[in-house]
């Protein structure tokens, strides 16, 4: 439902642009792309430009510590960030100043999440088992993404919530 959810948020929120930090396989780009036809969205990641992007897609192959994503108003990240140590998510708040609004999906590192992560154990297979774990281990809990990213109350409206299935929502836009 990760895709569902930070829909929402952008049909919230008035934009003419966006970009995906972790753009993968470019799934929910072309989601967001479908539902939001006129507005321009790049993907970027170290992964090789999916096949059949939409025309209002575009694409950078490289390393989103070193990407210049200044230039746009939304910033969205599905299970990314957990993947950065906090020095570098440190390293990414000063190019977030100029984009108008953050929704992010991450894992919730908490005991609840961890329980039913074991109990999904017999249904997938051990990489993706130790995956889980080793995610939720990285994950956030309320409140430490907004401080990593410098998203102080000053500047930043911020709401966060944990859904049922384990994750983290943040939803942050300029005051």
């Amino acid at each position: 439902g990760n895709h569902r959810i930070l829909g929402r948020y952008a049909a919230a929120f008035s934009w003419k642009s966006a970009v995906e930090l972790g753009a993968g396989d470019g799934e929910l780009l072309r989601r967001l792309a479908s539902r939001f036809p006129d507005r321009h969205l790049r993907g970027i990641d170290f992964a090789p430009q999916p096949s059949q992007l939409p025309k209002n897609v575009s694409w950078l192959r490289e390393d989103i510590l070193e990407s210049d994503f200044s230039s746009t108003d939304v910033l969205v990240a599905n299970l990314i960030l957990h993947h950065f140590t906090n020095e570098q998510l440190k390293a990414l708040a000063p190019r977030l100043r100029d984009c108008s609004a953050i929704f992010t999906v991450e894992p919730f590192r908490d005991r609840r999440a961890m329980f039913l992560s074991r109990g999904m154990g017999p249904f997938v297979n051990e990489v993706t088992r130790h995956d889980m774990k080793a995610s939720i281990e990285a994950g956030f809990r309320p409140g430490e993404l907004p401080e990593l990213l410098g998203l102080n109350s000053e500047t930043w409206r911020v709401e966060e919530r944990t859904t049922f299935r384990g994750a983290l929502v943040l939803a942050a836009w300029k005051r």
